[in-house]
């Protein structure tokens, strides 16, 4: 995978929606998902639901269902956006409340 960043970083290339995208590309070095999934499972093709099929596969981490774990991993903004320079910074420093 480090080659392909090595590769993209000399030449740089174009996404293509559905064929070659952030999430099919990962997708390439997934051992759990056979090949022929890859192309009929539509969960693989947008990048909305990968985190079910992540979920399905025990690649994510953490106790209870995905909707708790989507819930821990909700970043609140408190008042700022990404288009704040100091975005990461104050996102890190943000405490979700447990309810």
């Amino acid at each position: 995978m480090l080659t392909v960043v090595n590769e993209i970083y000399q030449a740089p290339c174009f996404y293509n929606t559905l064929m070659d995208n952030c999430l099919t590309g990962i997708i390439r070095y997934a051992k759990a998902i056979p090949f022929w999934q890859r192309w009929v499972d539509y969960r693989l093709i947008l990048p909305g639901f990968f985190d079910e099929v992540a979920y399905g596969l025990g690649v994510l981490a953490g106790e209870g269902a995905l909707t708790d774990l989507q819930a821990r991993a909700l970043v609140p903004t408190g008042g700022y956006g990404p288009d704040d320079p100091a975005f990461s910074v104050k996102a890190r420093r943000q405490k979700v409340s447990k309810d």
